[in-house]
């Protein structure tokens, strides 16, 4: 078992290497929002692969309206914001 699992940008374009149900807690700081869309939601796929039951995401993104957000080419559209988890999620993406 894995008590933490740190997720880099370039780990986030693959399949995580951690085993399914493994990890207590998973940080993704500053990541998320550098993904394409498509890759966010693979993203979301693979944490929660990932963690055990119970386990814990951490996921921090700048604020979608900063300026160095909006001013840095790298950030793909649309920004991450609020609403952006309710998407990631797939029982929420099924009922709604």
């Amino acid at each position: 078992m894995v008590k933490e699992f740190k997720v880099t940008l370039a780990m986030a374009k693959r399949r995580l290497s951690a085993k399914s149900g493994s990890v207590e807690e998973v940080s993704c700081a500053n990541v998320m929002h550098l993904l394409k869309p498509a890759e966010r939601k693979r993203l979301a796929h693979e944490l929660h692969r990932v963690l055990k039951k119970g386990g814990k995401a951490q996921i921090v993104v700048p604020h979608w309206c900063a300026s160095k957000y909006y001013g840095n080419p790298d950030v793909p559209w649309p920004p991450v914001t609020e609403t952006t988890f309710y998407y990631l999620n797939k029982d929420w993406r099924k009922a709604n």
